[in-house]
């Protein structure tokens, strides 16, 4: 846990270091494509809605917990917060094999485009990865 403390540290300052407090939170709606893999996101004030394929999770942008399970049983449990103008969020995952945090943190780059930095992790077999996808928007 201490070791994802750091690392979601280090994606902020450098996602942040780009960035100043005082720049508007981006609207991340929008139909974006990336070589093998494509998402549709809604949002307005108060959610985020990402679909990718045939799952769509809606994440609450106040910072309160969302909640979603799959047909497995799998519960996560999700939270936002903004840094700067990017948006972490840290989803918890309660499946049979164990539990884990993962990270996602989306940010807007020069143009059209989204960047999403996944960091992923599981306590219960120490393994953790970063990948990193930037999008075009359709």
């Amino acid at each position: 846990m201490k070791r994802l403390g750091c690392l979601l540290a280090l994606i902020a300052v450098t996602v942040g270091g780009r960035l100043t407090a005082q720049q508007s939170r981006p609207d991340f709606s929008g139909a974006w494509t990336t070589p093998g893999s494509s998402l549709s996101i809604r949002q307005d004030a108060t959610t985020l809605t990402v679909s990718e394929g045939t799952e769509a999770r809606t994440y609450n942008l106040d910072g309160s917990d969302s909640r979603f399970s799959n047909a497995r049983g799998t519960q996560y449990t999700a939270r936002t917060r903004w840094v700067g103008s990017a948006l972490v969020i840290s989803t918890t995952t309660v499946s049979q094999i164990g539990t884990w945090e993962d990270l996602q943190v989306y940010s807007m780059d020069y143009g059209p485009k989204l960047t999403v930095v996944n960091v992923f992790t599981q306590t219960t077999r120490p393994m953790m990865g970063t990948e990193t996808r930037t999008y075009q928007k359709r």
